[in-house]
């Protein structure tokens, strides 16, 4: 991305994409030993923001992709709103 970043609008935002699709708010919790589905009222969505702005082009790659490597080993939860 280039320009500056409105990180408020872009909280906005995706909380109005949840709030719209009730799939971005479903979980499948055991109930008896099945899964039920469940969904959030999506009023505690949050996120982390990383700011790499005061990196170098090539150390901001970098740390993009230690980012992703790292988030990509995170376990994957069903009965979890992240």
């Amino acid at each position: 991305m280039t320009g500056k970043f409105n990180i408020a609008a872009f909280y906005k935002s995706i909380n109005e994409i949840t709030r719209r699709y009730e799939i971005l708010r479903t979980t499948s919790p055991p109930v008896d030993g099945e899964a039920r589905q469940v969904i959030d009222k999506g009023e505690n969505f949050t996120f982390t923001v990383t700011d790499l702005q005061a990196l170098a082009e090539d150390k901001k790659q970098q740390e993009v992709q230690n980012i992703d490597v790292l988030e990509a080993q995170k376990p994957f939860d069903l009965v979890k709103i992240y």
